[in-house]
């Protein structure tokens, strides 16, 4: 939950007395769709932690074609309608992008580095970052490096993923 303090934001009153409150925005795209765990990829599981059911009904091994349709949707669809929208008001967005996402999908590549957007790495895989040994968390240098020379420009960030919550239902 985000809290605005309002005794902390900057106020500008005018010279005809009003006062005008500044708020700075920063919009993200997570570019990660390809990247999830998947069957296909020999993981052994299709990733469903950010699907409608966060946690998926398929047993490990059988493929979750319901997330995998969600996943494949956003990059084939809502990545640029979204694109399309930050470029017709001309605001400027992080893309934290997951090297074998941009990888598989070149054409999203292209169009990120032709908007200018700031590219954070948000890794090789959607890996759960605080598992990785040592060897392959120096391996996010690497997709620091293939992320920059998808985009022509350095990242100026990393994104990691943070260990996951345990989901209770009653």
């Amino acid at each position: 939950m985000f809290v605005i303090l309002l005794d902390m934001v900057p106020i500008h009153p005018t010279p005809s007395g009003q006062v005008v409150l500044t708020l700075a925005l920063n919009f993200v795209i997570n570019y990660e769709e390809g990247s999830e765990k998947s069957v296909p990829d020999g993981d052994g599981y299709t990733e469903a932690i950010l699907t409608e059911s966060l946690a998926s009904p398929v047993p490990h091994g059988e493929r979750d074609l319901g997330s995998e349709s969600m996943f494949e949707y956003g990059s084939r669809v809502g990545f640029w309608r979204l694109m399309r929208l930050f470029k017709e008001q001309s605001i400027p967005i992080t893309i934290f992008g997951c090297a074998v996402a941009l990888e598989r999908n070149p054409e999203a590549a292209r169009a990120i580095a032709a908007a200018g957007h700031e590219v954070a790495s948000h890794g090789w895989r959607w890996d759960e970052h605080y598992k990785l040994s040592e060897d392959e968390r120096a391996g996010a240098y690497s997709t620091r490096r293939f992320v920059d020379s998808k985009n022509d420009r350095r990242t100026t960030g990393r994104l990691v993923r943070p260990p996951r919550r345990q989901f209770e239902y009653s």
